[in-house]
């Protein structure tokens, strides 16, 4: 859910709400006083939460999570679930704690952590 905020707050920041841009602009060339409907109200919510989801997707610039998982006997583990702004430090410290336990395969097919004394592979 919390990708979901950033990537809108994202969107409207870039984009903001070309829809109601549009409708503001065509009164303003009407010269008529208009005001915003119940219809038009929905099509401003779409483009906020739609439209603007579908121009960072279109221009690969959504952001989200990273879903680590690792590949044994032609299985996918999921190991966790990392905001991109998580240090890789901790994501490696939260697998090797957790997840090590829960798939001792792990120890063997795991590049031992930076500054490791030891070799997993060996254990």
């Amino acid at each position: 859910m919390s990708s979901m905020a950033i990537n809108l707050q994202k969107g409207m920041r870039k984009y903001g709400i070309p829809c109601a841009k549009r409708m503001v602009e065509e009164a303003r060339e009407s010269g008529e006083e208009r005001y915003f409907s119940e219809k038009d109200v929905l099509s401003i919510a779409r483009d906020v939460v739609e439209g603007n989801w579908k121009r960072l997707m279109k221009e690969s610039a959504l952001t989200g999570q990273w879903i680590i998982f690792a590949r044994h006997g032609g299985n996918n583990y999921y190991l966790c679930v990392a905001n991109h702004t998580t240090g890789d430090q901790k994501i490696r410290d939260q697998i090797d704690a957790i997840c090590v336990q829960e798939f001792p395969f792990l120890k063997r097919i795991l590049s031992p952590p930076a500054g490791a004394k030891h070799d997993l592979g060996n254990e």
